[in-house]
Parts: C-alpha cells; structure tokens; sequence
C-alpha cells in the first residue's frame, strides 16, 4: 500500500501510526526506513539492508539480496518512508522483496505512487478547512481549525477560545492549504506572536520567526523547501504544463489545460499523460465536480510555480493564454445561455468563475482592450440568469472601462448590459444614462444587433423610469431588429418587453399579440418561457378569464421548478392566491400565498418576501382580521424604507405587478377609510404617490 499526498499533508505520521496499530500482530514486527538517509538512489537498498541489519557473509554482496536472504519467510511490515526522490530504486526494492519474501507486506510514503503490480494506493489529502463566510459552529467543527487550536493550547495554556480567535485560525488554515504540518508549525508560534500576527505574516510571506533556524520554526519557509524540491524533480514538459497551470484560479478542465498548452507545443495526448503523471506526484490535485476532470493545484504550490514565472519572464504570456481561453469560453457563453442548453453554459461559468474574474485582472494590468471587451460581452447575460446583478455590473463596468480601444459594435454591447443591470439594482438615471451613451455610439458604427440590445436594455429601464411611451417604442424597435437579423430570442425578450408596457397602458389586444408571439418563440427555453407564461396568465385576469389564468400560472410554475428559478415559482404561486382571490375563495386564496411565501423565504427573496405579505394582508382584510393585515402591511412598508439589495429580476417582477410597498400602503390607506381616519388615509395614499380617495 502506498500513501501518497502533498508534502506537510502527514503520509509519515500516518504510515507511523498504521504501524503501530498493527505492530503486535506480525510476528517478525514493524521495520521503518527513512529513506531521506539515502544520499543517492543507489543507496536505496544499502539503506534498507542497513536497517534491517542484513550483514552478508560477503561485505560486496548486493545489498538487495542481503535484505531478501535477511527476510526470507518472516512474518513483517516494511515501512518505506519518503519514496518520491529515489522513486524508482524504492519501486525496485519494494519489488524484490515482495516477489521472494511471500511474509512481507510494504507500507510505502510517497508523493507518486510506486506502479507495482497489486499495489494500493491511498490519497491522503489536507484537512477540510471551512469555507470564507461559514458560521461559527461550521468554523469550530472544521478538523483543520480543532488541529490548530489544540496544538495552539499546547504552545500557550489557557489560550481563550474566542468567537474571533476561531475566525482567525480558519483564515489560518485556509492560507495553508489545511495541511496538518504547515497548522502545526504555525501554531507553535502562538508562545510568542498573536494570531492576527500570524495571518499577517502568512499573507506577506514574512518569516513568522527569522531567527529560527530549524523547520519547526517556520512553517511557510519549511514548505517552501519541500515545495522547491518537488519542483526540482519535475521534468521540463511537467515544468511547463505546471506553469499554465498555474495561473487558473479554482482548477481548470481538461479542454482548457489543453488549449492553454497549445502554446507549449504540447499536444492533447501529451497533456493528458502529464497531467497523470502531476497527479501521481502530488503535485496536482484531481476533482470532477460535473462528471469531467479539474484540475488544480495547493496555494503554496502556486505560488511557487507563479515566482518561478515571472523569474523567467514568462508569467505575462501565461496570463495571456489563460485570459484568451476565459474571452473564448465568454464568447461561446453569449450564444450558448440563449439557447436551450443554457443550464449546462450556466454551470460550467460557475465553475469558472474565479478564473473569469482572473482573466479580467489580467485584461485590465495588461492592458488588453479587446479581451476585457469579450469577457463583458460574453457574460453580459450570465450574471442576471445567476443572480449576481451586484457583481455583474461591477464585472461588465470594470470590462468596459479597460475596453476604451476595443471596437465599437463590442462597446455598444457592454454599455446595454450596465443598463440591464443598473435597472435591476433600481439605478434608473445610471441605466438611462448608460442607454444614452450606448446610443450615441451605436450612431457611429454598424453594429445591428449591439443597437438591438442596447434597445432592449433600455426599454426596460424606461419602463421602470419613464416615459412608458418610449419603453414600448424602443422594445418595438429592438423587436423588428432581431426579427431582421433573425435572433430568435432577441425577438422573443423585445416581444416580452413590449407586452408588459402594452399591458400596463391597457392595451390588451397588443398585449395579447405580443405574448402570443413570445410563448411561441421562447417555447424551448425556459429562461423566457416562464415570464411569457406570466404574462400570459396576467393578460387572462386583466380579461376575467380565471380558468385560463390558473392555467397558465400552473404552467409558469412548472416551468420554474424545471429551471430551478425559485422566484418565478414564488410569483407564479401567487398568482394562483390572486386568482382565488378575485373569486373570493379566501382559504384557497391564503393556502397559495403561504406557499408562496414558503418558496420566496427559501431563496431569500426579500421582495417577493414583501409582495406575497401584501397579499396575505388583502386577504386579513377581506376576511374581517384588520389587525393582522395592518400587521402585515406595516411590515412591508417598513421593509421598503431599509436599505437592502436588490433582487435579480425585480426589475420584471414590479413591472409586471407593481410594487409591494405602494399595494402596502393603499392596504393601510383603506384600512384607514374603513375606521374612519380620511385624514390618514388620504396621507397615506400620497405617500405612495395616488391622489386622495
């Protein structure tokens, strides 16, 4: 059996600890080589012979026959600790002993495994460390975060185990990768420095300790050591695909390993032999997180490989590489997350989340107009189906500040998605005056369908700013577009715009036109589907079709659960409630809105949060409990007032149903009128901006 794992990841303590476990049942005992003490792999067996005591009558006989004869049948355990340097003479060894002596069993420790015929091998991987953000309980169970408080006790007696010494040693153990050795050492150095101290030095890479001069005392300066000898070992192709490597941030694919080392001359074939052989020595760590491999490598591995980069002047066309795959990969994405496949793109950018954003760093210190201007493109879309509006816009702003040389048709398209997002954080001028830019622009390039998202983008923000007028010629105007240039969803996403201003001005046989050609056209992608289902169940009230509004908030609902959009479930819910409602079937009414309810508190949806207690208050009210719908009112009304995030899709939802606030406060307003209040009433009613009753 051989333990094989990164260097400080504890395969010697393990392999001890194996051994006396067993040590009373084998009968010839436990035997440990340290074979660090072979100066050179010709030692190997000198070593192991000289362990075991196996004179020969012959001082020159082989040393690997003197073992075998020493051996012969016995009963033992022959513990090979530290195979990877003198990695093929320990194989060697291991094989011979193993084929003459049937007693013997091998325990080896190595960073690659042996290949020998029946060999086991076991990965010993760091400990678990929390992730950034877990709670205090997560934090306290975590196994690296118990190992350095316990050995911190033992360097400092009557360490007080605070809430923020916990988050402090978890940020610890997150920088060392959770190997035990590294959590060890830097433990031991609580006797003379502060954990906030330790941090700090393992973020600047500063000795913890300079005047130490032996591993104990500097946990990252020992790592090193290991790190650079493992590194010494490697041969030059492994060098070189351990480079590109290691400018991914969270693990990289096979496809992308391979392109990136395209650039080396290394062939598909070649990289995926490579990439076996870094996994044996512990030098990369495997995953398959979707089914397909990721690879990936320890931060103290990195940042090794990341000096011996730029050491060689070769770090900025390795970020070059990385960053071009990231705006090819964006650019597939653009087309991909509109089409039907959209949830397979929508997990493999999550997956490469961190190396979008490293691509994007890259673009911006190079400077690379024209890959910042890709990656904004490409995701532009990405982030609000993620429901990451906060960080998109600041991702899309970032990109289209470094893309001030990139073409015009890709800055278009950049400046539609800042207004996109700026109107789903409720940013209305910053959306309108992002349109205006991207329009000015669009006037100065041919660039069609960049012109066609840009309207898109800004009807909705006229919709939520005004003029309603000019949201539902804009989206008229995006829809002819896409018609043209034959964008299918393009289409589909204006005709949804434009029935949502067509139904809040009343006109329902536009409205009805429109979503007709909508359902029609987002019929195999959900993303649209489920909205133009909304709309079309919203149209049918609007009418007094209660059966067909049923219908379709049933087929909105199902179509949610299918895409996993817990918030369009939420809205869809409620509109079955509202449908009860009208028809004064009150219990059915509330039973829906408490589902409702239930799937919005899930998925920490503050405003659909507010909008179905809104409407749960209706129904208070409607019911003769004024108390509880006053109740619920004000906690709605005093829900708009915080200063909070804004939900991704928000934007939709208000347009489609107006605002929770404004429905809580005519709630109250009538409340008012029903015991008399005019005054309050009429006060509360300009408050939400109506006139008095």
């Amino acid at each position: 059996m051989t333990l094989i794992g990164p260097p400080g990841v504890g395969k010697s303590r393990l392999a001890l600890e194996a051994a006396r476990a067993v040590e009373h049942d084998v009968a010839g005992g436990v035997w440990f080589v340290e074979l660090a003490r072979a100066g050179r792999p010709a030692d190997v067996a000198r070593v192991v012979a000289r362990t075991l005591d196996a004179r020969g009558p012959t001082p020159g006989r082989d040393p690997l026959a003197r073992v075998v004869q020493r051996l012969g049948q016995a009963s033992i355990l022959l513990v090979l600790d530290g195979c990877e340097p003198v990695i093929e003479e320990a194989a060697g060894v291991a094989a011979g002993v193993l084929a003459a002596c049937p007693g013997v069993r091998v325990l080896a420790t190595s960073r690659e495994v042996l290949h020998l015929e029946g060999e086991v091998r076991v990965v010993v991987a760091p400990l678990a460390v929390p992730a950034a953000g877990a709670d205090a309980a997560e934090l306290a169970a975590s196994e690296s975060v118990r190992l350095f408080l316990e050995r911190a006790r033992a360097a400092r007696p009557g360490l007080p185990r605070t809430p923020d010494r916990i988050a402090l040693a978890a940020a610890i153990c997150r920088r060392l990768d959770g190997l035990p050795l590294a959590i060890e050492l830097a433990a031991a150095r609580v006797s003379i420095l502060g954990l906030r101290e330790i941090l700090a030095a393992l973020e600047s890479r500063r000795p913890l300790f300079v005047e130490a001069r032996d591993r104990r005392a500097v946990p990252q300066r020992y790592l090193r050591t290991v790190v650079a000898w493992s590194h010494d070992l490697l041969g030059a192709d492994e060098k070189a695909l351990l480079y590109q490597l290691a400018v991914f941030r969270g693990g990289a694919p096979l496809s992308a390993v391979v392109a990136t080392a395209a650039r080396g001359q290394l062939d598909a074939a070649r990289v995926t032999q490579l990439l076996g052989a870094l996994v044996d020595k512990s030098i990369l760590t495997a995953s398959f997180p979707d089914g397909g491999g990721r690879y990936d490598l320890l931060d103290t591995v990195r940042e090794y490989t990341l000096e011996q980069l730029a050491k060689a002047g070769s770090l900025t066309p390795a970020r070059k590489a990385h960053a071009d795959y990231l705006a090819t990969l964006a650019e597939a994405a653009r087309t991909g997350l509109r089409r039907s496949e959209w949830l397979a793109w929508m997990k493999r950018l999550e997956l490469e989340h961190d190396n979008l954003w490293a691509a994007l760093t890259y673009a911006r210190d190079a400077p690379d107009p024209l890959v910042a201007a890709r990656l904004g493109g490409g995701l532009g879309w990405y982030f609000p189906l993620a429901e990451r509006v906060s960080e998109g816009r600041a991702f899309i702003e970032a990109a289209l500040e470094s893309a001030d040389a990139a073409p015009l048709p890709l800055r278009v398209e950049l400046l539609a998605y800042v207004c996109y997002l700026a109107t789903e954080q409720d940013d209305l001028e910053a959306a309108v005056e992002a349109g205006k830019r991207g329009l000015a622009l669009a006037a100065k390039s041919d660039a069609p369908w960049e012109t066609a998202m840009l309207k898109l983008a800004l009807a909705f923000a006229y919709d939520r700013a005004g003029p309603l007028e000019r949201a539902v010629a804009l989206a008229d105007e995006a829809r002819r577009a896409f018609d043209e240039l034959g964008d299918t969803w393009g289409a589909a996403s204006s005709a949804v715009a434009g029935a949502v201003g067509a139904l809040r001005r009343g006109d329902l046989a536009t409205t009805s036109a429109l979503v007709a050609e909508a359902v029609r056209l987002h019929a195999d992608y959900e993303v649209g589907a489920v909205p133009a289902a909304l709309l079309e169940a919203l149209l049918a009230e609007r009418r007094g079709d209660a059966e067909a509004a049923a219908a379709a908030y049933r087929r909105a609902l199902e179509l949610s659960e299918r895409a996993g959009f817990a918030d369009h479930a939420s809205l869809a819910l409620s509109g079955l409630g509202s449908v009860a409602f009208a028809n004064a079937n009150f219990d059915e009414a509330e039973a829906q809105y408490r589902r409702a309810l239930a799937v919005a508190d899930a998925a920490s949806a503050s405003w659909l949060v507010a909008h179905v207690k809104a409407r749960l208050a209706q129904v208070g009210a409607a019911v003769g409990d004024a108390e509880s719908a006053a109740t619920l009112y004000r906690s709605v009304v005093a829900w708009s007032r915080e200063p909070r995030r804004h939900d991704a899709r928000e934007a939709l939802f208000i347009a489609l149903v107006g605002s929770p606030a404004t429905a809580a406060l005519v709630g109250l307003a009538e409340l008012a009128d029903a015991r008399g209040d005019g005054a309050a009433a009429d006060e509360l009613r300009a408050e939400a901006g109506l006139a008095p009753a």
